[in-house]
């Protein structure tokens, strides 16, 4: 599987920008943080997706494990829920830096 993503103009139809093809299988719906579009893959990477189409990884996890769940916004962080890690949980600020995790590591 590759992970394919793409955005549509809603009144044309028209793709914005040509499918960008992220380093991993996306598993969650995408989030919208700011300006920006976060996609989690199954590799456990979170990507940042400008309204240019430019992307870039946003939040790599330190350790292995799986993203299966889409990201939420709780107050002024991103929440992500890992599979297979040290940690069940992480709470990242704008930049996508860790400000937590649970357990805490």
């Amino acid at each position: 599987m590759e992970g394919y993503f793409y955005s549509y103009n809603l009144t044309t139809g028209a793709l914005n920008w040509e499918p960008i093809l992220l380093d991993g299988v996306i598993t969650a719906t995408p989030l919208v943080f700011g300006d920006q579009i976060l996609v989690a893959a199954e590799s456990g990477e979170i990507f940042s997706i400008d309204p240019d189409g430019d992307w870039d990884i946003w939040y790599q996890p330190a350790e292995d494990g799986k993203a299966y769940t889409t990201p939420v916004i709780a107050g002024e962080y991103v929440l992500a829920a890992y599979l297979e890690s040290d940690y069940y949980l992480v709470a990242l600020d704008s930049e996508g830096d860790v400000k937590w995790t649970l357990p805490g590591k």
